[in-house]
Parts: C-alpha cells; sequence; structure tokens
C-alpha cells in the first residue's frame, strides 16, 4: 500500500510541474499576442501616415504644369 501511496504522490507531484510549465507558456503566449497587435496596430498608423504623405505629394506634384 506504501508504495502506491509513494507512487501517487510521485505522479501528483509530475502533474503540478507539468501543469505551472503550461501555465508559464500561456502566459508567455499571451505577451507574444499583445506584442504582436501592438506592432500591428503601429504598422496601421505607419501606413495612415505614408496614405496622407502620398496625397500631400501627390497634390504638390500636381501644381506643376507639364
Amino acid at each position: 500500500m506504501k508504495e502506491l501511496t509513494d507512487r501517487i504522490a510521485d505522479e501528483a507531484e509530475s502533474q503540478s510541474a507539468v501543469t505551472k510549465k503550461i501555465s508559464y507558456n500561456i502566459e508567455a503566449i499571451g505577451g507574444v499576442a499583445e506584442q504582436t497587435a501592438i506592432g500591428g496596430q503601429n504598422i496601421i498608423e505607419a501606413n495612415n501616415t505614408l496614405v496622407a504623405l502620398s496625397r500631400k505629394l501627390e497634390s504638390m506634384v500636381g501644381q506643376f504644369k507639364f
């Protein structure tokens, strides 16, 4: 009976370690997802700036007579 109890305790300890590792990995994935979202927002803002600059340049070039 003691062997069975010891084995169960060992398995419970192993399962606890795996659960902690999974929890850590989930938190890390959440951090990466957040950084990806921030990067995506930065890309949108940069794109909007480029569009505005492109329109301004197009307007300025349109003022020249060929």
